[in-house]
This record gives C-alpha cells, structure tokens and sequence, in this order.
C-alpha cells in the first residue's frame, strides 16, 4: 500500500507544490487517553497541523472488502479483488480557502497508477471515482484527535474527510 499512497501524495503534489504530505498514518492513544494520527515508519512523526503550511494531508487505510472477480480469474483459481477504502484528512487554512479548494483536492486524486519502480506487480489497480467529503470540521476533529489541541485549531484550519475506495489486485505472489 504504500507505493500507492507514495504515488496519490506525488499526483497531490502536482497540484499543491507546498502542501505537506504525512503518507499512511494511523490513530494512537497515548497514556493521557488522547489519540492522534501518526506515521507509518520507525521514528514515527505526530500529525498535527503546521503554521509553516497552508494545505496539509495524511491517508489513514479503513476498512477493505476483499472479493473474487470473475473478469481476472483463471480456472478453479479466484483471482481476489480488494476494495481497500482510503480516508485523507486535508487540512487547510482558513484564510486560503475559498471552499473550492478541496474540490481542486479531489479532483487531483489520480483515477490510474503508474507505479513503473514498484516492487508489487499489480492485475489491477484503480481509483473509484465514488468519492465521499466530510466538512464537519468538529466531528473529523473529534474522530482523528478527540479533544486534543481542539481549541488551538478550530479557528485556523478547515478540516475535511475525503472517503474513496481502490481496487486492488496483486499478482499471484506464490505457486501452488
């Protein structure tokens, strides 16, 4: 997943150059009970907005439905088809935006990968253009952050939750 992400943050950046791109996150709860989303890596980064930036964004992966496709099986054997759903919180600053901007968001979504320098060999890979955004900034707070930092926030930045799904077939990674 994360040559796909990798590659949604670098179409992302086509359009919005001085955007900050966190990649794959996910939510922790630390010991005073408030949660955050933070990175994927070893030396993980805490995601919270950024006065140096005017756009910021971080993809957590939901819940997948993995299903056989009949199109791409051979045989006896299922070929499995991933529908892997994809929330990107977008941050944006209040004063840049002109509620359209998240509009220009989504529609930079890319619909096809071209992942050329990818160690997975994909039979299928696509973004479905049923895409869903969220602009209760409070209950996006509140589903990424709880109550953390809430009022230092709130007045500053826009949030917004754009829901998409991908479609996702490897190739075969051993034989039987």
């Amino acid at each position: 997943m994360r040559d796909i992400i990798d590659y949604i943050d670098e179409q992302l950046h086509e359009c919005f150059p001085d955007a900050q791109a966190f990649g794959i996150c996910h939510l922790i709860e630390d010991d005073n009970a408030e949660r955050y989303p933070s990175t994927l890596e070893e030396n993980a980064i805490k995601v919270s907005p950024d006065d140096r930036y005017e756009v910021l964004f971080y993809h957590r992966l939901l819940d997948g439905n993995p299903e056989p496709d009949e199109d791409l099986s051979f045989g006896r054997k299922k070929t499995i088809v991933n529908s892997q759903t994809i929330r990107t919180v977008v941050f944006v600053r209040m004063k840049e935006d002109d509620l359209s901007l998240i509009d220009d968001f989504i529609n930079a979504l890319p619909e096809t990968f071209e992942l050329d320098d990818s160690p997975v060999q994909y039979k299928k890979l696509s973004l479905v253009r049923e895409v869903n955004l969220i602009r209760d900034s409070t209950s996006i707070w509140e589903d990424e952050y709880s109550a953390a930092y809430k009022d230092k926030y709130e007045k500053v930045w826009n949030i917004y939750a754009v829901e998409y799904s991908i479609q996702i077939s490897k190739c075969p990674v051993c034989v039987t």
